[in-house]
């Protein structure tokens, strides 16, 4: 059993941004090295899509870390 939540988020630079921030407000970290608001820049995910063949990023709660909310890159 997985305690994971798959999104798809329609990735306009104003939409991704709430998402993100909504994220931040809740408590929520990206689960990789980088800052959340990285993920809003098309060209840093298409970067990590290209060089490390990533598909999604995960953001999880520091108190509950096995519950991940994982978003298609």
């Amino acid at each position: 059993m997985t305690a994971d939540l798959d999104l798809f988020v329609e990735t306009s630079g104003s939409n991704l941004r709430k998402f993100v921030r909504a994220m931040v407000d809740l408590g929520y970290q990206p689960k990789m090295p980088a800052r959340a608001e990285s993920f809003i820049g098309p060209e840093e995910r298409r970067r990590w899509k290209d060089e490390k063949g990533m598909q999604k990023v995960s953001f999880y709660h520091p108190l509950q870390p096995m519950k991940l909310i994982d978003l298609s890159v």
